[in-house]
């Protein structure tokens, strides 16, 4: 929600006051907690070898759950949303204008997310401006996965392989050595992406902070929030912020079925199965959204506006889910486009029964659980 919100609501900054500093301005640490997420997810998926018999079973899975969705949305941010645009501009001009941002080879880069390479700085989000900036992390995290693939074909050394990557991330923060990577190569993140990777295996491990160790890493996160505040290394400051999360995680892990049965967490688990969709689009939906909240609502004012726009993207995002993320193939897609009710209302049940059945989020949990006590 915080990277949501730094995306959506940069343009009135002097209305937002607190909500302004804490969730737009510093809205962009959500990004070490995504890697820190992925690395922990990816983890988890390896970890029982007979899902994966051959390293590339893992990347064809990988790849299809990113760019299934991914191709559907491009769909609909480079045709609908450009041709609703120009439909509504008929109004002023009496000109039907439909004009594309890319040419041929920019569009095959697009939609192969290989136009990271094609930045001309390391802030890989300008390689896809002006279509959707937010999609240098799909990129990103797609050259992660074929690493990780190839680390599996030396599954002897994986472990050490994994390690040599992050050491070598390690290095693009203290030294010349990021000077001669290529722009958009995954290597500087892939240190926030090993915290989660760790994470999991400390999990597994049963490995939960003492409570005087905890009293020092404790110590650890504050002075590594304040290092987050202060430094101005884009990437090691998401190194520690990434830590920090890591190591909230660890703790935290042994009260997750308690935290579980607070109807705030449950409702936040209703975005987090839709937050890849989200993610796609909010970027896209922001000025069609702004319209929206701006022409429809006048009278609700530059605070309360801010708030529509946020709940507005959140809908369509979650409406986008059911159609184009949780169908399994285009087969399925095309079944929920022809009944779009049958669609909708079993996905609104869902999502109600997840928030407010009591039972259900702690028996999923209990499934997956590493203690066996």
């Amino acid at each position: 929600m915080s990277v949501v919100c730094f995306h959506l609501l940069p343009s009135a900054p002097e209305h937002y006051g607190f909500i302004k500093n804490v969730l737009i301005r510093y809205g962009f640490p959500g990004l070490p907690v995504f890697f820190v997420i992925s690395g922990y997810a990816l983890a988890a998926s390896i970890s029982n070898a007979a899902d994966y018999p051959q390293p590339h079973a893992f990347l064809i899975r990988r790849l299809k759950r990113i760019f299934f969705c991914y191709w559907w949305s491009l769909l609909f941010v480079a045709l609908f949303i450009p041709f609703l645009h120009a439909v509504a501009l008929t109004f002023k001009t009496h000109a039907f204008i439909l004009s594309s941002p890319y040419s041929l080879t920019e569009w095959i880069q697009v939609i192969t997310l290989t136009k990271i390479f094609s930045a001309t700085s390391w802030t890989l989000s300008a390689a896809f401006d002006p279509l959707n900036g937010s999609l240098w992390f799909l990129a990103i995290i797609v050259q992660i996965y074929i690493y990780v693939s190839v680390c599996l074909y030396f599954r002897k050394y994986f472990y050490l392989l994994m390690f040599i990557g992050f050491i070598a991330s390690l290095l693009t923060y203290v030294g010349p050595f990021k000077d001669i990577l290529p722009y958009g190569l995954f290597l500087p993140d892939f240190a926030q992406f090993y915290v989660g990777f760790t994470l999991y295996w400390l999990l597994k491990r049963d490995f939960v902070p003492k409570k005087r160790l905890t009293m020092y890493l404790f110590s650890f996160l504050l002075l590594a929030i304040y290092w987050f505040c202060q430094f101005k290394h884009y990437e090691f400051r998401s190194l520690i912020f990434a830590l920090a999360i890591g190591y909230i995680l660890l703790v935290m892990y042994k009260y997750d079925l308690e935290l579980e049965r607070f109807l705030v967490v449950r409702l936040f688990s209703i975005l987090g199965a839709f937050s890849y969709s989200l993610y796609l689009l909010h970027f896209p939906l922001r000025i069609l959204a702004g319209s929206f909240a701006k022409n429809l609502i006048p009278f609700w004012g530059d605070l309360i506006r801010p708030l529509v726009v946020v709940a507005v993207v959140i809908i369509l995002s979650f409406i986008w889910y059911l159609f184009f993320e949780k169908p399994s193939s285009q087969i399925n897609v095309l079944k929920c486009l022809a009944s779009p009710i049958d669609t909708i209302a079993p996905g609104i049940n869902s999502a109600r029964r997840t928030a407010f059945n009591e039972t259900s989020l702690s028996k999923t949990r209990l499934g997956i659980r590493f203690s066996t006590k």
